[in-house]
């Protein structure tokens, strides 16, 4: 079965950011989480970051290649719902 529910979080160098936002994400009902970084790789030790997919950019490709990325990657697995966020969001109320 294909997952209703998908995340992509788009970051860029701000993890402090970023460490936040997965913590709230992560407690949300998504099926399927990615995270796409253009910037500097992540600690690989931040909490739950095992738990998602990870696309590493390998030099800045900007915002909206991020983005389409995220998209793409959540389309091709069949998610019916996509939610795009960016690092500095943080969901309140995990319905």
């Amino acid at each position: 079965m294909s997952p209703k529910i998908g995340i992509g979080i788009v970051t860029c160098n701000r993890e402090n950011f970023f460490r936040k936002c997965l913590e709230s994400v992560v407690k949300s009902k998504a099926d399927i989480i990615v995270a796409v970084n253009d910037g500097k790789p992540l600690d690989p030790n931040i909490k739950y970051l095992k738990k998602i997919k990870k696309i590493q950019h390998q030099e800045n490709k900007g915002v909206g290649v991020s983005k389409n990325e995220a998209l793409k990657y959540l389309y091709d697995l069949g998610c019916e719902h996509i939610f795009l966020i960016e690092d500095d969001i943080l969901i309140k109320d995990p319905e």
